[in-house]
């Protein structure tokens, strides 16, 4: 689910878990988002911006908080370091934020 579910405008939450509970265990659930939810005030306008300048297309961008995203992994085990912007995947403050958050998580077992 890498660059997909913020294209998704329904009900994303319900999505992830059905196909979360489809999978078996030891299964990876590997997956990245766009948010404006960031802590650099214009990282999160710029995301805005964009969000905005994509409304009303045939690919609209859903801008979900980052509490938003954790729930997604309820349940699973995450792979460290966690859910982080994508930039800091493997190495937390290897890079400057992206806006992108990302994780891993192991379906238990």
């Amino acid at each position: 689910m890498v660059a997909l579910l913020h294209f998704v405008t329904d009900d994303a939450a319900a999505l992830v878990g059905r196909y979360r509970d489809a999978l078996a265990p030891g299964s990876v659930v590997a997956m990245s988002h766009n948010s404006e939810d960031q802590d650099d005030p214009a990282l999160a306008a710029a995301l805005h911006g964009v969000a905005e300048a994509m409304r009303g297309s045939a690919t609209e961008l859903t801008l979900r908080t980052r509490a938003e995203l954790a729930a997604f992994f309820a349940g699973l085990d995450l792979v460290p370091p966690g859910l982080v912007d994508v930039a800091e995947w493997p190495a937390p403050g290897a890079a400057a934020p992206v806006g992108v958050y990302g994780a891993a998580g192991i379906v238990p077992g």
